[in-house]
């Protein structure tokens, strides 16, 4: 039997099998592969997964896998592809919400939120109220308020490299201990709040403010503002009568934080103390726009400060200074004859009834 016979019989049963399985069309696949069967021969015949094949079959099996693997492959690309798909709808969703709610919250609230925008330029400050004045028994005024200028120090800028160095600078031209200039300024925000402005130097002189002015921009901060003070107009007289102001103690200020500010300053002797609430008046409001250093750009009053009562005396004062003048005279001759006195008290009565 001549080669091409064998090959064509050896594969013809061979593709029997192929045959039942394809429906019958092994014969055309013979007929028209002819040309090639007549170039194959035994030699061709090769091992293929364990079983001998010819050429040809391994040729063909080998085109069935090719074709399973690239429609493995075509379906994976497209799982791939509805996954892609599916994310992309899930994206465009989300940013749908959000734009949606986006455009809620600025068509809803955008006023609200421009007005929160506002207030955050503006540093709301609470505007001293004058005292009331006092005077003796016959109108003669003895304590008033006048204006007088205050530098205050709100917070230190972020641009400022050496904070130490700006206060010992200051404490230097204010003519004040580094001590006392940290404490005025309290930097950390130790004892005030960093949004309310300390009074680091008040009834400040022309030359202070001068330089505070001059020197603005490389004194973040600090501002120079007009606030009413206490003027003992004859001094030390009946100063145990009238007695003074002073800084509100923290916890006097817990105890009333409701109607001061922990800047204001309050009655500790005397008549300031006994009729505090009388002489004194109710602040006002002060909205400041500030820059990003905290200094003062312009400013617009909301509530005008009220001035306090004025309160009169049973004291006269042309007696009350006789009686001083006297009683300091005597207190000085008695020094001579005995080292113990300091002090003397002068009493007023009526001597028809005692």
């Amino acid at each position: 039997m001549s080669s091409l016979s064998l090959s064509f019989f050896y594969l013809n049963k061979r593709l029997g099998g192929v045959n039942r399985l394809q429906g019958g069309h092994t014969s055309y696949l013979l007929c028209a592969l002819c040309p090639v069967f007549s170039s194959m021969s035994l030699e061709g015949i090769q091992l293929f997964k364990g079983e001998v094949y010819s050429e040809f079959e391994i040729l063909y099996w080998k085109g069935r896998e090719s074709t399973a693997v690239t429609n493995l492959e075509r379906e994976k690309q497209s799982v791939t592809g509805k996954r892609m798909s599916y994310l992309f709808i899930l994206i465009f969703l989300a940013l749908t919400v959000l734009i949606f709610r986006l455009s809620f919250i600025q068509l809803s609230q955008g006023d609200d939120f421009l007005k929160k925008a506002e207030y955050n330029r503006y540093v709301t400050q609470s505007i001293p109220a004058p005292r009331g004045n006092i005077y003796d028994r016959n109108n003669v005024e003895l304590v008033r308020s006048k204006p007088a200028f205050t530098i205050t120090f709100q917070r230190l800028s972020d641009d400022v490299q050496d904070p130490l160095g700006l206060i010992y600078e200051l404490s230097q031209e204010f003519k004040i201990s580094v001590e006392d200039m940290y404490k005025a300024m309290d930097p950390d925000g130790l004892k005030y709040p960093r949004s309310t402005p300390r009074k680091v130097i008040k009834n400040a002189t022309p030359e202070q403010v001068a330089y505070v002015r001059e020197n603005a921009e490389n004194l973040p901060g600090f501002n120079v503002v007009v606030e009413p003070t206490r003027d003992y107009i004859y001094g030390k007289l009946a100063a145990h009568v009238i007695g003074y102001l002073n800084d509100i103690p923290n916890d006097v200020w817990e105890e009333k934080k409701a109607t001061y500010e922990q800047t204001d300053v309050i009655g500790t002797a005397g008549v300031e103390k006994q009729y505090e609430d009388v002489l004194r008046g109710d602040n006002g409001k002060l909205m400041v726009e500030v820059n990003r250093n905290y200094q003062p750009l312009k400013d617009k009053r909301t509530e005008e400060p009220i001035k306090g009562h004025d309160l009169r005396l049973t004291i006269d004062k042309h007696i009350q200074e006789v009686a001083e003048k006297t009683l300091a005279d005597r207190v000085e001759d008695l020094k001579k004859r005995v080292k113990t006195v300091e002090h003397g008290a002068a009493v007023a009565i009526d001597v028809k009834t005692g």
